[in-house]
């Protein structure tokens, strides 16, 4: 009986974990706005889904402007 107790305790925990592992949307939108704020656009597209192509295309236009015209 303590056997099985413990594996389901253990297995709780596992499953906790598991759950808990990924970013919320929230952070993952903070995480996007921050790269985009540094102008690391490599990093802003890795938490963009690869079917929002109208959010890519802004990100690339960005980064076209920003690069013909640099910040002073």
């Amino acid at each position: 009986m303590r056997t099985i107790i413990s594996i389901l305790f253990i297995t709780m925990i596992a499953f906790t974990g598991i759950s808990h592992a990924q970013d919320s949307p929230k952070v993952v939108v903070e995480k996007y706005l921050k790269a985009v704020r540094n102008n690391n656009y490599d990093e802003a597209y890795s938490y963009i889904s690869e079917t929002d192509t109208t959010i890519i295309d802004w990100l690339e236009l960005i980064k076209y402007v920003r690069k013909i015209a640099p910040l002073k």
